[in-house]
């Protein structure tokens, strides 16, 4: 794909958003920077048809997948990520199937190995909430095993100019905090003290 200026991550937020059933087409496009062509040719590339309605169909294979890596402990977000759908599709599919996650690892007693990754992850940047989703321990796991390692505690992404508006204008679409803080990718607590600063009972 020489001379395109999407990133990938750009495709992967495309097909995220094509799979929800309250947006059309165009507001997929508008939403992801991406013109409606780009989008449907993204779409028809991943296998992904919409039906009347706005629904969208995963591949059986994809689902397949989706459904192998939560059964192995892997987090919606994460492999949602990886496969290029949406969040609630794989909780949705893992409701149905009946697919059990494995249970995130004693957050009392972290391996050598995982205390080691979150401290890699966070002081490479990423937020804290990030590394606890994708390793499955609790962000305040990844927080102590930083401290103890000698890294600096950065403030919560949601600390540093968090638009209330635009939290706002998410939170009542997705009428969910936690819904609200992946999308934007910001700390659950960021987004209720936003939502009580705009009077938004959240």
């Amino acid at each position: 794909m020489s001379g395109s200026p999407h990133t990938d991550a750009t495709r992967r937020r495309s097909l995220q958003l094509y799979q929800r059933n309250d947006l059309t087409l165009a507001d997929v496009a508008e939403m992801a920077g991406a013109s409606v062509e780009t989008v449907r040719r993204w779409a028809s590339a991943a296998g992904l048809s919409r039906r009347n309605g706005g629904a969208c169909s995963i591949p059986t294979r994809t689902v397949g997948a989706a459904m192998e890596l939560y059964a192995g402990g892997m987090s919606p977000r994460r492999i949602a990520e990886r496969l290029g759908i949406s969040r609630d599709s794989v909780e949705r599919h893992a409701k149905k199937t009946g697919t059990e996650r494995k249970a995130p690892i004693d957050r009392k007693r972290l391996p050598a190995s995982v205390r080691r990754r979150a401290v890699e992850l966070y002081s490479g940047g990423r937020p804290a909430t990030w590394v606890s989703e994708v390793l499955g321990i609790s962000w305040s796991a990844v927080l102590s095993a930083a401290r103890a390692a000698g890294v600096k505690i950065r403030p919560s992404r949601s600390d540093l100019k968090l638009d209330d508006a635009r939290v706002r204008a998410a939170y009542e679409r997705l009428r969910s905090t936690r819904r609200t803080a992946a999308e934007l990718g910001v700390s659950r607590s960021g987004v209720v003290a936003s939502l009580r600063r705009s009077g938004c009972g959240g």
